[in-house]
């Protein structure tokens, strides 16, 4: 090998070590440390521990609401609405902070919030951490251990399944923090029926019909609505106020049933009184596999409503055996907490792309697991292309997109370069990523909402409040759009794509038997024909 190539080969792998030496005595001792504000308090836990509709957020909300100064901090903007809604109902002021939405409610010293917009440094009284059982998550369960270890409040209540619990004990013993446990039961039972289900002639008023498709909910709603039973829709891609009004039209009897994806397992508090999977395998991103047990036992228990019905019940179209077992199963304690990329390291000399390299390299130690941060990682270097920025590349990577789709990755790069220049007062403006929602097409319309909350956290993080009142505006207006097509129930059930007649949602192939039968014979003429003239 030329000595150019090897005096270059020891340089890189110098400058790599000096970049893994700087990190290993940035990150101290212990990684509670890295929440200074919380090591300074004294904080007491209490773990609220049950399974669904036991009472744990009932709980710990109350709580909240006679604290000066607290925090909600849950998985789902829907669910920090509901916070807000519940909070100011009751006379206390609250404020609903997301990364995609603001509401400042004058004098409040109560905030609602995702779990990514913690505050390590905002002290309060009272902290309540929902759904702490996702800290197994390898996405985003780093931001439940980061609430768990930095948290700056006196008395945090963290609501878990039971499985999460020694998990949560562990990171709260790693603290030198004191907790109780709070064991909750279910308030009313859960039965599994043995009838086989048939859709739709088995569908009762109140079922929530769990299927794990967007595509598979407007099928299935289509279908009932033929049938004229209406249904109202709960998907993850729907804005979430429309969530909230679908949730609404089904509490005031508007809709008999609910057609849903495991978006409602999520804490959702709907007067549910059966839960029938009508499907038994989901995709996870990766490929289609089986329900998990706890998966199962999330969404079947939110069958039954305490103070409404005296049993909640579950159903199933498929594999009825293994879901009653699943139900009934122990799920495996939680080993091990996802730690979150240490946002401190950004300090440190060298391109980030190679420093967040270098932190997934360290051997993990003790519990904790580092959280999967490929994704940014690829971000980051398409990013360090332009600046070697750290702070202003990391703000951009970790603002949530699907960045597969094209478009939003397209916007996602132009904010980027226009903030790195300095001209983006009137970026939602200049440019035409924000069309005016006319479109009577519900993906048209669920993917302007999509550029907007894109948008909308970008002019949010980085203080560009001249272009949000634009923003509210256009999903205001595209919600009514949304909510005027589901409410009259114009929606697109599954077809046979050659002669458009209406399949049941479950059909498995795009054309009818009809048609493929005709597409089949006419192919064998053709080839008879092809053969004879050989």
């Amino acid at each position: 090998m030329p000595n150019y190539y090897k005096k270059r080969r020891k340089k890189k792998n110098s400058a790599e070590h000096r970049i893994q030496q700087y990190i290993l005595d940035k990150i101290p001792e212990s990684y509670a440390d890295l929440y200074p504000t919380a090591r300074q308090m004294k904080r007491h836990f209490i773990i609220h521990c049950g399974g669904t509709n036991s009472g744990k957020t009932y709980e710990s909300l109350k709580a909240l609401e006679k604290a000066k100064r607290g925090i909600y901090l849950g998985p789902l903007r829907l669910l920090a609405f509901e916070c807000f809604e519940r909070l100011n109902e009751s006379g206390v002021p609250c404020s609903l902070i997301t990364g995609e939405e603001e509401k400042l409610v004058p004098g409040s010293f109560h905030q609602a919030s995702t779990i990514e917009m913690m505050d390590p440094d905002e002290i309060h009284d009272v902290g309540v951490i929902d759904e702490a059982q996702m800290i197994a998550d390898t996405q985003r369960g780093g931001n439940w251990t980061a609430a768990i270890l930095g948290l700056p409040a006196k008395e945090i209540h963290v609501c878990t399944a039971g499985y999460a619990l020694k998990i949560i004990e562990k990171l709260i013993d790693y603290c030198n923090d004191s907790y109780e446990v709070v064991e909750h039961e279910r308030k009313i039972p859960l039965v599994v029926q043995r009838k086989s289900f048939e859709f739709p002639t088995n569908v009762e008023e109140k079922d929530a019909l769990i299927v794990f498709s967007k595509k598979s909910v407007l099928a299935v709603a289509s279908e009932l609505q033929q049938k004229g039973i209406r249904a109202s829709i709960i998907y993850g891609a729907l804005p979430y106020e429309v969530r909230q009004q679908e949730m609404h039209r089904f509490l005031r009897g508007e809709t008999q049933v609910v057609a849903a994806t495991d978006a409602i397992g999520m804490g959702l508090n709907l007067p549910v009184r059966r839960i029938v999977f009508l499907e038994s395998m989901k995709y996870d991103g990766r490929s289609k596999r089986p329900l998990l047990p706890e998966e199962i036992q999330q969404i079947g228990g939110r069958a039954g409503r305490y103070g409404i019905y005296n049993k909640g019940f579950v159903s199933s179209s498929y594999e009825r055996k293994r879901i009653r077992a699943c139900l009934r199963s122990t799920v495996p304690d939680i080993t091990q907490a996802i730690l979150p990329f240490p946002e401190s390291l950004l300090d440190l000399e060298g391109k980030l792309s190679a420093i967040m390299e270098k932190w997934n390299e360290i051997p993990e130690t003790g519990f904790f697991v580092k959280g999967d941060i490929r994704r940014e990682i690829r971000l980051c270097k398409d990013l360090e292309e332009y600046t070697d920025d750290k702070a202003l590349i990391y703000a951009f990577i970790t603002i949530p997109y699907d960045e597969e789709k094209p478009v939003l990755r397209a916007i996602w790069q132009d904010m980027f370069l226009d903030e790195l220049e300095g001209r983006v007062e009137s970026f939602a403006f200049e440019y035409d990523h924000i069309p005016r929602p006319f479109a009577a097409n519900l993906q048209d319309l669920e993917f302007i909402y999509e550029k907007c909350d894109l948008i909308y956290y970008f002019c949010r993080t980085f203080h560009h409040e001249d272009c949000m009142p634009n923003l509210e505006e256009a999903r205001k207006e595209i919600c009514k759009n949304i909510i005027r097509i589901l409410s009259e129930q114009k929606l697109p059930g599954k077809r046979c794509s050659s002669c458009g007649k209406e399949l049941p949602w479950n059909y498995p192939y795009g054309v009818c038997e009809k048609c493929y039968a005709m597409r089949r014979n006419s192919f064998t003429k053709r080839r008879g024909s092809y053969e004879n003239q050989w």
